[in-house]
């Protein structure tokens, strides 16, 4: 990790999820580097769509997240935004994506990416707090089209998770998963999710598969939390 990036440590309230959720293993670094610059495209729901009453809480497990489609198969990053007011804070997120059903409900127990873990602790206070997955080498998606992704408190936090003012992404829908902070098998995904009437705010950038180096599929990669 570069200089100022955050470490990740157990933290007191999810001892709960660590029991069978396999946290070590979540937060494992690839090995492979990507070794040239990826031509970008991104999707999502920019803040300028929202206002600081327009969000989703989740606590104990919950999960929000939005249903997407991925033109592309190789994902640079994943990021959502919290309520600026939640500085400084030590909760941790997960990132899940799931496949969809012809209908595109998320569909939990077909999982495509199951972690990793961040901790973004400081925002100023005023703008909207990012909240960031990179992936170096980029994460690639088994197939081109519609997907879900998820960024779950990971059993301990409450979060404030921005939604857009208006129903702003034409291509998904958000969505709310059930609490699992006690669940005996540890912090997963509830089955199903909850349909949310607006959108996440969230950016997710692609790299074009012509553009970029071989990746490995079965590795995230070197995560970077990146604050704003």
């Amino acid at each position: 990790m570069g200089a100022g990036a955050a470490v990740i440590a157990p933290h007191r309230f999810v001892a709960c999820c660590l029991l069978g959720a396999g946290l070590a293993g979540a937060l494992q670094p690839g090995a492979t580097v990507r070794a040239d610059p990826c031509e970008v495209g991104t999707v999502g729901v920019d803040t300028s769509l929202t206002s600081s009453v327009t969000h989703m809480g989740v606590e104990c497990g919950n999960a929000g997240g939005e249903t997407f489609i991925a033109a592309d198969t190789l994902i640079r990053s994943v990021a959502v935004w919290r309520v600026a007011a939640q500085t400084p804070y030590g909760g941790y997120l997960k990132l899940w994506i799931t496949e969809v059903d012809s209908a595109g409900v998320p569909q939990v127990d077909r999982k495509v990416l199951d972690g990793p873990v961040i901790t973004v602790p400081f925002g100023d206070g005023i703008h909207p707090i990012k909240m960031e997955w990179t992936f170096d080498p980029p994460f690639a998606l088994p197939r081109k089209g519609a997907y879900y992704f998820a960024a779950q408190d990971w059993c301990g936090g409450h979060w404030g998770l921005l939604l857009s003012s208006s129903d702003a992404y034409a291509g998904g829908r958000a969505w709310r998963s059930g609490r699992t902070c006690f669940d005996p098998e540890g912090c997963s995904l509830y089955r199903p999710p909850q349909v949310i009437p607006n959108d996440l705010v969230f950016t997710i950038e692609f790299c074009r598969p012509e553009a970029t180096t071989p990746v490995q599929r079965t590795s995230w990669g070197k995560l970077k939390i990146l604050y704003r």
